[in-house]
């Protein structure tokens, strides 16, 4: 009687272990080394997913549990769950699956029999974040996934500690927002290409190619942003089936059907009410490509790619160099590069896109900013397979592996107190004491709730659509003693790459002139976080007396 194995279910081609036994075994796929290694390998990858996603479930959600003020758009999430209405801003993964994942009375019909949580929207909004945290955790397993087809053991610990600690992941996981819905669907393209490239035989090659179309589908009901892995996943599936002529034509259209059905599946409400949605999604394609509240950037901006590269730990930008020079050479020698290639191309593509967009904020560069150290960590597993023995490849890998899991987990773990201990609270104690009794102050607006148990009077609470007006010796003049900075305005005003619309031009550079003379008057007391988040908590806060300058 014959047998079957694992192997020869998934048609994959045992050449590659016959061409390199005993050579670099680290370029061979586990399911190539034998049917019981392939087997115990598998259910190792397995145990280790469960690991891996609940310890990043745990990370992502710690101290998630801060006001719903600190972020402008949360409360407005929770309030759509409560009124069971949709406002089409955003495709609706993120809200779906919260749905899923809290308790929500139905009726027979399926809409919601009354609010989950008692109608709380601030309970809601806290339980919506430990969705978006479980998104995140799922994102570090499906590019750990990736990782394992591509490079085996080190690709997967590889990038699975990468993206389970990229702190910029960890930083926005911690909102009710789309951008780590975002990230999971693009983890499921870098996922689902990389297994595409991988298997061999007709019927595998379909059912990794309809994968690709159900992860795109799910990226594009993300962010509308989303939308653009499209292309990466129709590009893979061609490069996939190239040696089968029967599949070239029909590959793209496998990916296209089931990324529409799939997004259609999720966004089922907007069959329910197209006009509303058809009018939103081209409100939010304007409001991206136009002005955000008087600001804008020329296009194409830098701003996106000048952010990715600032959010790279140096561990990262190193490794991402390194990674570039070796690919070629991985090219020359026929290794296992194809993934690694179009991880690199992929993000190279959504940061095109995002050159396109005038809103500057850095959580818009967060797929980007995921692939590119997904992109690194795949640089450690190329550079294990140089040295010519075994012990040295292991070594290297050894070494790259600890390089990415200490430094980063440290800097989890100060992204996570910074969560704890949020600037603006340390503020709000300050205040009570710290300022004269019935002093005159100016504060950016994302820090104004934060006085109102001080003995001060807020003069004016600055934003982009209020700025100063005046110069800061005509604000001394007008009673101004003390002026209240916060990074989260006043940065979008510093940038060089930010300027005024047409019209406004003269507000914005006065803006930027505001907080540069600042500099010149004392700070009586200041947060400065030495790791940035460039998110909605724990901004840079600074006090400045306007005395007169000498």
């Amino acid at each position: 009687m014959a047998v079957v194995s694992a192997v020869d279910v998934l048609q994959v081609d045992r050449g590659p272990l016959r061409r390199i036994r005993g050579t670099h075994a680290a370029d061979v796929p586990l399911w190539e080394r034998g049917t019981l290694t392939w087997l115990l390998n598998a259910v190792a990858v397995l145990g280790l997913s469960l690991g891996l996603w609940a310890l990043c479930l745990n990370l992502f959600k710690r101290h998630n549990d801060f006001p719903t003020y600190y972020h402008p758009d949360e409360y407005s999430k929770g309030e759509q769950i409560v009124e069971d209405r949709r406002n089409f801003n955003h495709p609706q993964l993120m809200l779906e699956g919260a749905l899923l994942l809290m308790p929500t009375p139905k009726t027979g019909s399926g809409s919601l029999s009354a609010p989950p949580m008692g109608g709380d929207v601030n309970r809601i909004v806290v339980e919506g974040r430990n969705t978006s945290a479980a998104f995140a955790a799922g994102a570090a397993v499906l590019m750990a996934w990736a990782g394992w087809a591509a490079a085996g053991w080190v690709g997967f610990l590889g990038l699975g500690l990468a993206i389970g600690l990229c702190p910029a992941l960890l930083s926005h996981a911690h909102y009710f927002k789309e951008d780590a819905t975002l990230v999971f669907g693009v983890a499921a393209v870098m996922c689902a290409g990389a297994w595409a490239l991988r298997v061999r035989g007709a019927g595998a090659t379909v059912w990794m190619l309809i994968a690709l179309g159900v992860a795109a589908g799910l990226a594009s009901s993300g962010k509308y942003c989303g939308m653009v892995m499209v292309v990466p996943a129709i590009l893979i599936s061609v490069v996939a089936v190239r040696r089968n002529g029967s599949l070239m034509m029909a590959a793209p259209l496998i990916v296209l059907a089931f990324s529409a059905v799939t997004w259609a599946g999720v966004n089922y409400r907007v069959f329910n009410d197209f006009d509303h949605f058809v009018q939103n999604f081209d409100g939010e394609k304007e409001h991206s490509t136009t002005e955000h509240q008087g600001l804008t950037m020329d296009k194409p901006t830098w701003f996106f790619a000048n952010a990715v590269w600032t959010e790279a730990m140096p561990h990262i930008k190193v490794l991402t160099v390194a990674a570039a020079i070796v690919l070629p050479w991985m090219i020359l020698k026929r290794r296992r590069w194809g993934f690694g290639f179009w991880l690199g191309l992929s993000t190279a593509i959504y940061l095109v896109m995002l050159a396109y967009s005038v809103i500057p904020f850095y959580r818009y560069a967060l797929p980007a900013t995921v692939m590119l150290y997904a992109f690194a960590a795949m640089g450690v597993a190329w550079l294990s397979t140089l040295p010519p023995r075994p012990w040295m490849r292991a070594v290297v890998a050894g070494v790259g592996l600890t390089v990415i899991g200490v430094t980063q987990g440290y800097r989890c773990a100060d992204f996570t107190q910074q969560f704890a201990d949020d600037s603006r609270e340390a503020l709000r104690d300050w205040a009570r004491i710290g300022f004269p009794a019935g002093a005159t102050v100016i504060v950016d607006n994302y820090a104004t709730p934060f006085l109102s148990d001080s003995p001060v009077r807020v003069m004016q609470g600055i934003r982009a659509g209020n700025p100063v007006e005046g110069t800061i010796e005509q604000l001394r003049q007008r009673g101004v003693e003390f002026v209240v900075t916060c990074s989260s305005n006043s940065d979008r005003f510093l940038s060089p790459y930010v300027i005024g619309v047409q019209g406004n031009e003269l507000q914005v550079q006065q803006m930027r002139s505001f907080y540069t003379d600042l500099s010149k008057y004392p700070v009586v007391w200041e947060r400065v976080a030495k790791h940035p988040m460039w998110n909605f908590s724990n901004p840079d806060v600074r006090v400045y007396r306007l005395d007169p300058l000498k």
